[in-house]
């Protein structure tokens, strides 16, 4: 227990500088960081919504709306199936988010049915055992009526799918808004949060993740009646939606742009003088400038669109914010993969001269007109956009459709002032709570103390080097668990240092007192340990949010005291002992 190899001291010498190293941007201001070398680290621990401020958002996802489209395909198959098999249905209805019921007209057709029908009857899911919950319970009548109910198992199933792939798309569509670290997972069976710190922009936040952006490229319906369809009798296989254009100010109208425009830069320069750092107070002002420098009204123009889709937004590879070098104004440019493009090209070179309508969300776009045929897969889309809404449609087209649409249940934006002051108390509490355990280790243990405050000063650098590099985010009860898992490295030493004293008491020579002290209190240390951590995983598992945060830096903490109070403290004290060779033990 005396004996240590060189190693073990070395690689324990060379873990703990390179802690260091990689711990040492956290304190150091951005100007320097940037004006270190290349190869010296340079990531920081990023601060939690609680500490810098941000935009949190509870949202829920519309399950009904997902069981519906799910129960309008099946409809839409069975329709296809039955007439594909010439028999004759009536009564093809949905009832309810969970059934549809069909009758066979023909009772000598029934049994055929059953046949057709019956494949559709399939695992939504694969299992170990090759099953797995099916999509529905599908039951017959003598009358020749079919019903497909949506098992409770399919349900759960869709269910967590949306909500992952939900997750997943809300993620990419924020990453490239070029926020840090935001927090986005679920909440119960429907919900989803998410956290974005230092961001300041709520309603961009939410217009961007509220739009289920699904992306269609559809034909105008050029052959309908414009009025008739404004009055409700819309063509079978069409539908009513509006574009909205930009266009130009009439120059005779009574309207007075350059007294307005100047109110509103007045009111931003005081908005700027006063401090605005995240531009959020700034940036409605200056839209509202760039509308008065436009000099162009919205109108909202109707347009009849048919149904049938030419080409989805699923077949996008890629879509960018760009520069229409001809006239100057944002666009986004977008390009198809090789099935999209071929669909796209045929469906351009058959209609040169008709309107084509990129729809987003029922909402059209942009409806040009074909003037040759599109067969490069790629192109253009241009509208009423500011470079930042450009932009932000072209983040949409990348990161996909949402599966289901999201409502915010919750939207709140916290101030960068409360996380100042959250990490003012935050701080103080550490700093508090470590000089107290310092002077407590030193008036009890002397010497030995001061070896246990060098080991707790090891742990609470390698513990932020870690969670440096796992890329963690700070959190006040991260700093709690922080602060926390010292007083477990604490405990370790403590648990040491008395079993000694006891070892000394009972007459033993100081070489058998620290080997006694050391063994005999290894076994308590290690219980209290893995206590610890047990508690911290179910935390983990059960918790969300800060509970999840508290949980992985007091784990990650407890881990690191073993590495710290077990080995540093006691390499410390050996060598110590080695090197002097008292015949009294200090403690």
């Amino acid at each position: 227990m005396l004996s240590f190899s060189r190693w073990t001291i070395w690689s324990s010498i060379i873990a703990c500088v390179v802690a260091f190293v990689i711990a040492l941007p956290n304190v150091l201001p951005e100007n320097v960081r940037n004006s270190l070398p290349g190869w010296f680290p340079k990531q920081t621990l990023s601060l939690g919504l609680d500490l810098q401020g941000g935009v949190y958002l509870l949202l829920s996802a519309d399950m009904d709306l997902v069981f519906k489209e799910k129960l309008e395909g099946t409809r839409d198959e069975i329709r296809q199936t039955l007439r594909d098999a010439d028999i004759g249905y009536t009564g093809l209805t949905l009832q309810g988010i969970d059934t549809v019921q069909v009758k066979i007209r023909d009772a000598d057709k029934i049994a055929a049915a059953a046949a057709k029908l019956q494949p559709m009857i399939v695992s939504v899911e694969a299992s170990l055992l090759g099953g797995g919950a099916k999509n529905y319970d599908l039951t017959q009548t003598p009358e020749g009526v079919f019903t497909f109910k949506m098992t409770e198992g399919a349900q759960v199933y869709y269910r967590t799918q949306t909500l992952a792939q939900s997750i997943e798309i809300v993620r990419r569509r924020i990453d490239e808004l070029g926020t840090k670290e935001p927090t986005i997972q679920q909440q119960g069976g429907d919900r989803i949060l998410v956290q974005v710190p230092g961001f300041g922009d709520p309603k961009r936040l939410l217009d961007l993740i509220g739009q289920t952006a699904k992306l269609t490229f559809r034909m105008v319906d050029e052959s309908a009646d414009l009025d008739a369809a404004i009055a409700g009798r819309v063509p079978a296989g069409s539908e009513l939606l509006y574009e909205e254009r930009a266009i130009p100010r009439d120059p005779n109208a009574p309207v007075d742009r350059v007294k307005p425009m100047i109110d509103q830069i007045g009111r931003l320069i005081g908005v700027v003088a006063a401090g605005d750092p995240d531009g959020s107070k700034a940036k409605p002002i200056r839209d509202q400038i760039a509308v008065l420098a436009t000099g162009r009204d919205v109108q909202r123009v109707p347009i009849v669109i048919e149904k049938r889709v030419i080409v989805t937004g699923e077949s996008l590879v890629n879509a960018q914010q760009s520069v229409d070098s001809q006239r100057g104004i944002p666009v986004v440019s977008f390009q198809f993969d090789a099935q999209g493009a071929r669909r796209f090209g045929d469906a351009t070179q058959a209609n040169v001269g008709r309107r084509f309508a990129i729809v987003l969300d029922d909402k059209v776009i942009s409806a040009p007109v074909i003037n040759e045929p599109i067969i490069t897969g790629s192109g253009q889309i241009s509208g009423n956009f500011t470079f930042e809404s450009a932009n932000d449609l072209a983040i949409l087209m990348r990161a996909g459709a949402l599966p289901a649409k999201l409502t915010p249940e919750e939207a709140r934006t916290v101030g960068a002032e409360l996380g100042a002051d959250s990490i003012q108390a935050g701080s103080t509490a550490a700093v508090a709570g470590i000089v107290f355990v310092v002077v407590l280790l030193v008036a009890c243990y002397g010497l030995f103390g001061s070896f246990a405050v060098v080991g707790l000063t090891l742990n609470l650098i390698i513990t932020i080097a870690i969670m440096t590099l796992l890329g963690a985010t700070m959190t006040l009860p991260g700093i709690a668990g922080l602060i926390l898992s010292i007083g477990m490295t604490v405990d370790a030493n403590v648990l040491f240092y008395e079993r000694i004293r006891e070892e000394r008491a009972n007459g033993k020579a100081p070489v058998s007192s620290l080997t006694s002290g050391f063994s005999g209190s290894m076994s308590a240390i290690i219980d209290a340990n893995v206590t610890q951590l047990l508690a911290c995983l179910i935390l983990f598992q059960l918790g969300a949010g800060p509970v999840r945060g508290f949980a992985v830096t007091l784990g990650i903490g407890i881990v690191v005291s073993q590495f710290t109070a077990v080995l540093l403290t006691r390499i410390m004290v050996v060598s110590w002992y080695r090197w002097r060779r008292p015949k009294v033990l200090p403690i």
